[in-house]
C-alpha cells in the first residue's frame, strides 16, 4: 500500500484499489506514470485510512474500545453523516445508473452531458449521465467519469465500438476505426474515422512510432482512453479519459485533458474574450460578426516553458470547451466523417510553430507595400469614384502615407466577372494617381454569382444545389449563387469569367485583389435555418445558416462540412488564375480575403470584423495574437475602429495607434451605410494624431517586413503573446493586453476610455526597456513585482525597445515604395552587465529584397553595436545595392545613429569615424540623465563599403 499523502502507484497496488472501488481501479489502470491528472477528479481516497500504515492503536482503536465512546460516536453518526449520505443517495450525487463510471466528481471536471438543453433528472439518468441537485443552482447534467458515453475496442483490433446504444441525444452511434500515423519525429496523429466515411485522408506513418517525441498508449476494455506523452520526461501531453467519445450523425465529442498547471492559448478567443483557454466555450464558423473565426489549435505551454500543439480537423461547425482544469472538449457538428488530432511537440513555442507550419504549409511572403496602408469603402455603388479621390487630397493635406486603395467595393459594379457601363472609364483617373504615386488599386471581387449574368448561366454545374436545383440566396441586393469550390470543374469555369472580367480592364488592371464576404455572406433572412433536422447546435450560434449558405446545400460534400475552407478554397484558386492573367510577372500578388483557414494562408487575412466598440477594439488583437499562433502571421484585425456600429473619435484613435504601429495587415474600410472613420474623417487633431501613427508605421515597416520574412520560413509569428516569447517567466501568462511584436519591441495599448496610465509587467530575464522614440528607460519597480506604471496620453502607444537589440527605421515619404528610398535611422538599445559597467552590447538584423519578386532573394544585414562603435555587416555580393535608381530602390544609407543606456555620466560625444575616415559634418546630442546618445547628419552607405563589414566608431567622455 502507499503511505497516506502519496500517490499511489499502479502494479502490485492495483489488487486493492480494484476490489474496493472497481470503476475507478479500470481508470487508474491506463493512467500509470501519469496519474497526476487524476490527483483532483474525486473525492481524496488518501483520506481513507486503508490507505495508512497502522502501527500499534490508533485513535479509532481507543473510541472502539470505549462503550460509551461508541454510543455518542453512533449518535453523531446518525445526526450528522446518515442524512447527507441519503441524501446523495435520492438526487444523484454518486446514484449511478450503471456500475462503470463514477458521478462523484469535483465541478470543474463536469462534462456537460446534454450541452445546449435542460433535461429533467430522469431524462439526464436515461442518456447514461449523472444528475446534480445539491442546490438550485447546481442543476446539471454532467458526463460520469470515465464517461459512460464511451467506446470499447478489442485487443489488437482498431475498431472502435459504443459502449451505449444511444447518445445523449438519442441518436445511434457510429462505429469507428482508429488510425495512429507518424508524421515525423515530432509529428503524430490520431485519426477516428467513421465506417462508411467517404473520407480519403486516412494517413501512414513517414517514421516509425518509436523514433518520434511522442509516445502513446492506448486501453483496451470496458472505455477506449488515448494518452501522448513526451517520449523523454514521460509527461502528459494529453489525456483522453477524462471526458466522453462520442460520434453520431449530427455530433461528435472528444476531451482531451492537458495538464492542470499548463497554459492553453488559441481556439476561438474573440468569443471567449481571452486568449487563454480558461472557462467557456467558442464557436470556430467562419461568418461576420459571429466570433466565430477562430482557428482549430491549442497551444501549451509548460511550466519550464516546453511546449506542444494540438490541431484538429472535423469537417463542420466545430466548439471548443474550456474548463480551468484544462480539460478541452472538441465538438463537431460533422456527419459519419472523421476526426483528426495532431500533436506537434518542441522544447519551446517557436519548435511547435516550426512543426505545425510544415505541416500545414509555411505562410508565403507578401510583398513589401502591402504592409502599408490600405483603404476601401463601399459608398459608391451608383458608380462614382469621389471618395478615392477625396481621401487622396486629405492624405496629402495630412501628411502620411499609404499604399493602396480599392475605389470602391463597387469598383466595377455591383456583381462580380462582369464591368458595368462605363465604370472603366470612371476608373481610369483614380486609379493613374494611384499608380503615378507609387501606389496600387485593389480590386473588390465576390465569390457571389448573380443571376443576371454570363457566369451565372454558365455555371450550373459548379453551384450549389439546393432542395430546389440551384441554391440562390442574397448579396448586395442581388441573387445570386454560390460556386462549389471543391468541383474539378470549377477552375475551368472561375479561369473563363475572371478572364473574361480583367481582359476588360487592362488599363486598370489591378496589383491585387480583396475577396470581400467569402466565407460566404448570404444575406437572405427569410430563408430557414434548417435547425430541425440537425442533433446539435453550437453553443454561440443561432444556426449553422444565419448569414450564411443553408449548411444542407450540396456540392461534392454538403455545405457545412466545407464551410470553414470555403473562403481560403476561393482565395487559392483567384491568386492562381490573376498570376496566370497578370503574365509572366515575377511579382508577389496579395489576394486578402475575409475569410481564412489552417493551411489556406497562401495570402493575408484582413481579419475578423469588429463592432466599433472598446471591446472590439481588443478582440482585434486577440485575433491577430490567435491568427499568427497558428500559423497565419501576416493578419489583421478587421477594418480599424470596426466596420459598423457607433464610433467615437477617442476610440478610432486608441484603435489606430494599435493598428497602425504593430498589426501585420491595416485597413481602413466601412461598410454601406455607416460612416468612415479614417483620419480624413476625424476631428483634426485626432486626424493628425493618426496621420502621425501611420508615419510611425512607415518607419516600421523594414522591421516588420524582417520579422514576416522570419515568419515565412520557420511560422513564428510577428505579433506574439508575451508567453511565447518569455515561456519560461510564468508572470506573463495571464498578460493579453500587453505583447510583443517580433523580439525587440513590447507594445501594451490602452483598452479603456479615458484612461491616460498603464500597469504593465516587464519580464524578469530583461532589466531595462526603452521607449522606442524617446530612448528614455522603463525599468520594474523596486519591490521585485516586475510592474511599472507608465503614463499614456491619448496621441501615444506605449511602444518599448527591449536591451541588447537594434531596430532600422525608415524615412518616410507618400507610400512605401517612395520611403524605401529614403535614408535610414539606427536605434541601439545597449544591455550592460550592471548600473555601470563598460561591458555593454545589442545586436540587429534586416532583411532586404527588391519586395516584390517571387524569388525572394534576400540580403541579411547584421548589426552589433556598444556605446562606441556600431559593425555593420553581412555575407556574399548585396543584390540591393545594384537596385539603385530602379522603382525598387532600397536605400542603404544611415543617416542618424541614437544609442540608448549608455553607462556612467556621459556628457559629451564627438569625432564619427566610418572605417577610420573621420566624418566632419556629424552632429552629436548628449542626454546625461537618461544615457541616451544622438549622432545625426551622416552618410553612412554601407554599399560603400570595399568589405563585408563597416565599423562606425565614435567618442564618448
Amino acid at each position: 500500500m502507499a503511505k497516506k499523502g502519496q500517490k499511489m502507484s499502479v502494479g502490485s497496488s492495483l489488487q486493492d484499489v480494484h476490489l474496493r472501488y472497481p470503476q475507478k481501479a479500470k481508470h487508474l489502470k491506463q493512467l500509470e506514470s501519469s496519474t497526476n491528472l487524476a490527483d483532483d477528479f474525486y473525492m481524496d481516497d488518501e483520506d481513507d485510512p486503508a490507505y495508512g500504515n497502522k502501527v500499534g492503536p490508533t485513535v479509532w482503536d481507543h473510541i472502539l474500545l470505549n462503550r460509551p465512546a461508541k454510543v455518542i460516536f453512533a449518535l453523531l453518526i446518525a445526526v450528522f453523516v446518515v442524512p447527507p449520505l441519503l441524501y446523495g443517495l435520492m438526487y444523484g450525487l454518486g446514484k449511478d445508473p450503471e456500475p462503470f463510471g463514477s458521478c462523484v466528481v469535483r465541478n470543474f471536471y463536469w462534462s456537460e452531458c446534454m450541452p445546449g438543453k435542460q433535461p429533467s433528472r430522469q431524462e439526464c439518468l436515461a442518456a447514461g449521465c449523472c444528475w446534480n441537485e445539491l442546490e438550485e443552482s447546481l442543476n446539471f447534467c454532467h458526463h460520469s467519469l470515465p464517461a459512460r458515453q464511451n467506446y470499447q475496442n478489442k485487443t489488437g483490433s482498431t475498431q472502435l465500438v459504443a459502449r451505449l446504444e444511444r447518445s445523449p441525444f438519442g441518436a445511434e452511434p457510429l462505429t469507428l476505426s482508429i488510425n495512429i500515423a507518424a508524421l515525423n519525429t515530432s509529428h503524430v496523429l490520431v485519426q477516428l474515422i467513421a465506417e462508411g466515411s467517404a473520407s480519403d485522408s486516412i494517413h501512414e506513418s513517414r517514421v516509425e512510432l518509436d523514433e518520434t517525441d511522442i509516445k502513446i498508449d492506448l486501453t483496451e476494455g470496458e472505455a477506449f482512453f488515448v494518452e501522448l506523452k513526451r517520449r523523454t520526461s514521460n509527461e502528459t501531453l494529453f489525456f483522453t479519459g477524462n471526458g466522453p467519445l462520442i460520434a453520431t450523425q449530427g455530433f461528435w465529442e472528444w476531451s482531451l485533458q492537458f495538464p492542470h498547471d499548463a497554459l492553453l492559448l488559441g481556439s476561438g478567443s474573440t468569443s471567449r474574450g481571452s486568449l487563454r483557454l480558461t472557462s467557456g466555450s467558442a464557436t470556430l464558423y467562419q461568418g461576420l460578426g459571429t466570433k466565430a473565426n477562430g482557428r482549430p489549435f491549442i497551444l501549451c505551454v509548460t511550466q519550464s516553458g516546453k511546449s506542444h500543439g494540438v490541431l484538429f480537423e472535423a469537417p463542420g461547425a466545430i466548439e471548443v470547451v474550456a474548463r480551468p482544469s484544462n480539460l478541452i472538449s472538441i465538438r463537431s457538428t460533422a456527419g459519419a466523417e472523421y476526426l483528426n488530432v495532431h500533436t506537434f511537440v518542441g522544447n519551446s513555442p517557436a519548435e511547435v510553430f516550426e512543426a505545425l507550419t510544415a505541416h500545414i504549409g509555411l505562410p508565403t511572403l507578401p510583398p513589401y507595400w502591402s504592409l502599408g496602408l490600405h483603404v476601401c469603402r463601399d459608398t459608391a455603388r451608383n458608380g462614382t469614384n469621389e471618395d478615392a479621390l477625396n481621401f487622396k487630397n486629405e492624405a496629402t493635406r495630412l501628411d502620411f502615407p499609404y499604399d493602396s486603395d480599392c475605389v470602391d467595393d463597387s469598383a466595377l459594379g455591383n456583381v462580380s466577372y462582369v464591368v458595368e457601363g462605363n465604370r472603366v472609364d470612371k476608373l481610369k483617373t483614380v486609379v493613374t494617381e494611384l499608380k503615378n504615386s507609387k501606389r496600387h488599386f485593389l480590386l473588390s471581387l465576390y465569390a457571389q454569382v448573380s443571376e443576371r449574368t454570363t457566369a451565372f448561366e454558365e455555371g450550373q454545374d459548379i453551384f450549389l444545389v439546393g432542395t430546389n436545383g440551384t441554391y440562390l440566396g442574397q448579396h448586395r441586393d442581388e441573387t445570386v449563387a454560390y460556386p462549389d469550390f471543391e468541383n474539378p470543374n470549377v477552375t475551368k469555369w472561375l479561369d473563363t469569367h475572371m478572364s473574361a472580367m480583367l481582359a476588360n480592364i487592362q488599363d486598370v488592371l489591378p496589383s491585387g485583389l480583396i475577396l470581400s464576404d467569402n466565407w460566404p455572406l448570404n444575406e437572405d433572412a427569410t430563408q430557414g435555418d434548417g435547425n430541425e433536422t440537425l442533433e446539435y447546435v453550437p453553443q454561440g450560434l443561432d444556426s449553422l445558416s444565419n448569414g450564411t449558405v443553408l449548411w444542407s446545400a450540396s456540392g461534392v460534400r454538403r455545405h457545412q462540412s466545407v464551410h470553414n475552407q470555403y473562403g481560403s478554397l476561393f482565395t487559392t484558386l483567384a491568386k492562381d488564375i490573376l498570376e496566370q492573367i497578370s503574365g509572366p510577372s515575377d511579382k508577389r500578388l496579395p489576394v486578402l480575403g475575409s475569410s481564412n483557414w489552417l493551411g489556406g494562408n497562401t495570402n493575408g487575412w484582413l481579419g475578423e470584423e469588429q463592432q466599433a466598440d472598446w471591446q472590439g477594439l481588443k478582440s482585434a488583437l486577440l485575433s491577430v495574437m490567435e491568427a499568427g499562433i497558428s500559423g497565419e502571421p501576416f493578419s489583421g484585425g478587421g477594418p480599424i475602429c470596426g466596420s459598423s456600429g457607433v464610433w467615437s473619435d477617442s476610440l478610432c484613435t486608441r484603435w489606430s495607434l494599435l493598428a497602425l504601429t504593430t498589426f501585420p495587415l491595416t485597413r481602413f474600410h466601412h461598410r454601406w451605410g455607416s460612416t468612415a472613420r479614417d483620419p480624413t474623417a476625424l476631428d483634426e487633431t485626432s486626424g493628425r494624431i493618426v496621420a502621425r501613427a501611420v508615419r510611425l508605421r512607415y518607419q516600421l515597416m523594414p522591421y516588420l517586413y524582417t520579422w514576416l520574412h522570419r515568419a515565412s520560413l520557420s511560422g513564428m509569428p510577428l505579433v506574439r503573446p508575451m508567453a511565447v516569447e518569455f515561456p519560461t517567466d510564468n508572470s506573463t501568462w495571464t498578460l493579453e493586453e500587453q505583447f510583443m511584436v517580433g523580439p525587440s519591441l513590447m507594445a501594451a495599448p490602452v483598452f479603456e476610455p479615458a484612461a491616460v496610465s498603464l500597469t504593465i509587467y516587464l519580464p524578469r530575464s530583461t532589466e531595462s526597456w526603452f521607449h522606442l522614440l524617446g530612448g528614455e528607460r522603463v525599468q520594474a519597480d523596486v519591490n521585485g513585482t516586475g510592474h511599472v506604471t507608465l503614463y499614456a496620453p491619448e496621441n501615444e502607444l506605449i511602444l518599448l525597445i527591449k536591451e541588447g537589440h537594434i531596430i532600422a527605421l525608415q524615412g518616410v515619404n507618400t507610400s512605401s515604395a517612395m520611403s524605401r528610398a529614403e535614408s535610414r535611422q539606427i536605434i541601439v538599445a545597449l544591455e550592460c552587465g550592471g548600473a555601470n559597467s563598460s561591458e555593454c552590447t545589442a545586436e540587429g538584423t534586416l532583411s532586404l529584397d527588391d519586395g516584390v519578386s517571387n524569388d525572394l532573394s534576400f540580403d541579411t544585414i547584421q548589426f552589433s553595436a556598444n556605446q562606441t562603435s556600431l559593425v555593420i555587416s553581412y555575407s556574399g555580393d548585396l543584390q540591393i545595392c545594384s537596385l539603385g535608381g530602379t522603382e525598387n530602390m532600397v536605400s542603404t544609407v544611415i543617416d542618424t545613429i541614437s544609442i540608448y543606456g549608455v553607462p556612467g555620466n556621459v556628457t559629451n560625444a564627438s569625432n564619427l569615424q566610418v572605417d577610420d575616415v573621420i566624418d566632419l559634418e556629424a552632429k552629436f546630442f548628449v542626454d546625461t540623465e537618461e544615457g541616451k546618445v544622438r549622432i545625426s547628419s551622416i552618410s553612412v552607405d554601407w554599399c560603400s563599403s570595399q568589405s563585408n563589414e563597416m565599423t562606425v566608431s565614435w567618442e564618448i567622455e
